[in-house]
């Protein structure tokens, strides 16, 4: 069964991410300036990163 709050948690989380460094790839470069599809699919890449990496991490267990 699909938890919607858990969905819409992530999606949210994601959305915050991708929005985060998407303006930073866009307004911190001096001297060459990015356009803003540029700076998205910047944010689309570390999104997909961070929802692979969030998505594999609950699983990881080190037992001590």
């Amino acid at each position: 069964m699909i938890n919607h709050r858990e969905v819409i948690r992530r999606l949210v989380k994601y959305l915050i991410v991708l929005l985060t460094v998407s303006f930073a790839a866009v307004s911190i470069p001096v001297r060459k300036t990015i356009k803003s599809l540029e700076g998205f699919y910047i944010g689309f890449v570390a999104v997909t990163v961070f929802a692979v990496i969030d998505m594999v991490s609950p699983t990881i267990c080190i037992k001590h």
